[in-house]
Parts: C-alpha cells; structure tokens; sequence
C-alpha cells in the first residue's frame, strides 16, 4: 500500500478505512491462536524470544508488498496476468532446483497417490488464486487486491471453525467480522 501511494495510486476515505478494518481483523484472527497461559518457551525446541521469528515475518511481508506492486504496476500491465503466473512458477521452480543441487541432500517426498492427489489439487488451487489475483490487478487498484489478497490466513480459520468445528475464540469471530466490515467498505464506490 505504502509503494502504491507513493507512486501515484490514491485511496478514498472508505476504501481506506476498509483495508485498515481488514487489517485490524487479520491480526486478531491470528493473534487469537494463542492462548494467554502460551509461552515461547513451551514449545519444543523454541527460541525464548519471538523478536527473530517476527523479524523473518516482517521481511516476508515487505517482500509480499513490494512483489505485489511489482506485478500490478509493472509485469501484469506489460505481459498480462496469465504470463506473470507462468514467469513466477518457473522462477521459483529455477530457484528450488538450485536449493537442492547447493544442498546436495535428497529430499523425499511420500508419493502415494492420497499424497499426490493432495498436491495436485493444492497446485491447482494455488495457481488458480494467484490467476485471480493477477487479473484483479489489472481491473482494480493494487492496494486494494493486495490487502484482500493478504486475506487467506484468516479464511483458513473460518473454513476450519466452519468445516472442521475447530473452536475460535472471542477475538477471531470480532476480527472475521472486521475483516468482512472492511471488505464491504472496500467494495462500495
């Protein structure tokens, strides 16, 4: 959003507020994973700090955000939002191969078909979404489809609440309903 708005890309007063509800909710919804008696050190093999772990994800996101810019202003203009799939999957394809020449150690994998079957369809829906994503960029803003893009954590924990009958706390059911406030806002012209 920060890269959009400093390139030229300007957001109205509800849109904004929108992503800043959707924002709010997907930190509740993944704050609220955690219980209050949870502590770093309980885990197995956990560092006694989360100071490391939230630097890789902050970096992880900054990453996500410029990509995002790059492919809505950049590579989607320029080559379409199909052809941009196709130059990441090969490129991260590229770039696992490499890992694993640099590692010299197999890696193997369960192929059974369950496994298989699972896989593919992962890949597929992943594709699928990130299609969807990319042609999103090219009918609408930028910020708005990387913040609704950002989405898919927490509609995994409403599809487990949903689906699997796993128990949400408090927080979460008020962060899903800020992040489909927000959603709303952002859909109104």
């Amino acid at each position: 959003m920060a890269i959009s708005f400093f390139t030229g890309e300007r957001l109205t007063v509800l849109r904004l507020a929108g992503i800043v509800l959707i924002l709010i909710g997907v930190v509740a919804v993944a704050r609220g994973e955690a219980s209050a008696t949870d502590t770093v050190e309980d885990a197995p093999g956990a560092a006694t700090s989360r100071v490391p772990g939230v630097g890789i994800a902050l970096l992880s996101a900054l990453g996500f955000g410029v990509l995002f810019w790059l492919l809505g202003n950049r590579a989607v203009p320029r080559v379409g939002f199909a052809a941009t799939v196709w130059m990441i999957r090969l490129t991260s394809s590229a770039v696992t191969v490499l890992f694993l020449l640099v590692r010299r150690k197999p890696i193997a994998l369960p192929w059974d078909g369950k496994v298989a079957v699972w896989i593919l369809g992962m890949g597929v829906l992943d594709t699928g979404a990130f299609i969807m994503n990319n042609l999103g960029m090219q009918l609408e803003q930028v910020s708005v489809v990387s913040v609704l893009s950002s989405l898919y954590g927490a509609v995994t924990v409403l599809l487990a609440a949903v689906v699997l009958r796993e128990h949400l706390r408090k927080i979460q059911w008020v962060g899903i309903a800020g992040i489909f406030a927000g959603i709303a806002l952002i859909s109104l012209p």
